[in-house]
């Protein structure tokens, strides 16, 4: 199916239903029409800035219809859209104002930039001033440079074109069944890949988004979800944690109306979606699995994939995966190497990083740098990260099969384990476990309890009691801070 950039579809729809209702915030509700009129508004004040085609903006503010006026108006006027997380520090926006040689910045606080800085909100009012009369950008154009810390601590500006991200919304929509009348609750900053790849869909499908915050009150989240009686839901695991911890039972009260819940970022713990499904046996739950590099590359969906809920499930839509060895062969089913993944999803490139480009992109295939293997029926499974395997005495251990045993003792709240020089110096390497405690256990009692899991040599040899363990905004252990 054809494609168009996502501006395209979303004036469209504007033009067509221009009383429809497209994004709803605790101020009210700003109509498709309403929304049409910011993003020309403010496409006009930027093309009028930039330069040349493809010059990167940076946008930064919190959750709002300004700020996603601004990205979409980034990309009328022929910009490219680098999006800051609300709350980035002066330091770290420098350091991507100039990576990134970008032009401009609109932002909703001071931030201390060797560039051109504007007011988010004043540049994105829905006045009657002057609008973009023509889009500026075509699907193989840039659309979204977005920096990843990833769990080295580097970070990666992953280059996607137009046609990349309105590829990974068809493909989303397809799974998801997204409709036009749907009213979906997204408590996820626009900032980071999961929370903008749902405004991506909404500008394709034409529905209507619930913009929150954040997480910080898992009850008022609820509350909100509730009594808009939202057909669809955007959440990471850490957020169904909290609902759950401090709502009981009682998302099972949106069963009537909750047609789907999208979930990515991290993993989930089996008891959690169980209990989602107990509480939720109509809604459809679906488990991304995706990098920023390629969105979405596969889903599960846990009612239909019951039997299957240890695994990401199968490719999305229009996506193919496989397994293979180093020098990029196939691997049989139940054979572990990594996980590779093509479509018209995947990035362009890693800004001015052309090596490292090369390094995971061949023939439109991406090397993930996620271990796994698929099964008989299809469904792929993941056992670690390439660049976390510890090499235990020439033995590849993987640090998420021994935090997963962990986290089974009653004691454990979470964990991360990372590799380490051998204090013995005899086996090169050794894990070193960090661990977060809901009551008092010794060192001797986790050893034994790992025992009976996992091999002698997975054991950690060195034991730290932390207070939290170190993640991304998006969930991911920062393994290079434990």
């Amino acid at each position: 199916m054809p494609v168009e950039p996502l501006v395209e579809p979303l004036l469209a729809h504007a033009d067509a239903f221009p009383d429809c209702p497209s994004l709803r915030t605790s101020a009210g509700m700003i109509s498709y029409g309403t929304l049409a009129r910011m993003v020309r508004g403010a496409a006009a004040k930027i093309r009028r800035v930039l330069i040349h085609r493809g010059e990167r903006v940076l946008l930064c503010g919190p959750n709002s219809p300004e700020l996603v006026a601004a990205y979409f108006a980034v990309h009328a006027a022929g910009g490219v859209a680098v999006l800051l997380d609300a709350d980035i520090t002066s330091e770290s926006a420098r350091w991507i104002a100039e990576d990134s040689e970008a032009r401009l910045a609109l932002c909703e606080r001071e931030l201390d930039l060797p560039i051109s800085v504007a007011n988010l909100a004043a540049w994105c009012r829905a006045d009657e001033g002057e609008q973009l009369a023509s889009l500026q950008c075509s699907l193989e154009d840039p659309a979204d440079l977005i920096y990843t810390t990833g769990t080295t601590g580097r970070k990666k500006g992953v280059l996607l074109s137009h046609a990349n991200v309105a590829y990974a919304a068809l493909n989303i929509n397809a799974f998801l069944d997204t409709r036009c009348d749907d009213l979906e609750c997204v408590p996820l900053p626009l900032s980071h890949s999961f929370g903008l790849g749902r405004l991506r869909c909404m500008a394709q499908a034409g529905h209507c988004l619930l913009l929150l915050p954040g997480m910080r009150n898992p009850a008022l989240v609820l509350k909100l979800l509730l009594n808009a009686r939202a057909t669809g839901l955007a959440l990471v695991p850490a957020g169904f944690d909290l609902i759950l911890r401090m709502t009981k039972d009682h998302l099972g009260d949106a069963r009537e109306h909750l047609r789907y819940i999208e979930i990515g970022s991290a993993a989930m713990p089996l008891e959690t979606k169980r209990r989602l499904m107990e509480l939720l046996p109509q809604t459809r739950i679906c488990h991304h699995y995706g990098l920023t590099e390629a969105s979405r590359a596969a889903f599960i969906e846990y009612h239909a994939d019951r039997d299957h809920l240890a695994s990401i499930g199968r490719p999305s839509p229009n996506v193919e995966m496989a397994v293979r060895d180093g020098e990029g062969h196939d691997f049989p089913d139940s054979q572990e190497g990594e996980i590779v993944v093509r479509g018209r999803m995947v990035m362009r490139e890693y800004w001015k990083q052309p090596e490292l480009t090369r390094q995971v992109l061949s023939g439109g295939w991406l090397r993930t740098g996620d271990r796994g293997y698929r099964d008989a029926e299809g469904y792929y499974y993941l056992t670690g990260r390439q660049s976390d395997l510890v090499n235990i005495g020439g033995r590849k251990v993987s640090p998420e099969e021994v935090e997963q045993a962990l986290c089974g003792h009653p004691a454990v709240v979470e964990s991360a384990c990372v590799g380490i020089p051998d204090p013995q110096g005899i086996v090169g390497e050794c894990l070193k476990a960090c661990v977060v405690l809901r009551s008092e256990v010794r060192d001797e009692q986790l050893v034994e309890w790992l025992r009976q899991r996992v091999e002698e040599y997975k054991i950690p040899r060195v034991w730290q009691r932390v207070e939290k363990i170190a993640k991304t905004a998006s969930g991911k252990i920062q393994r290079h801070l434990m």
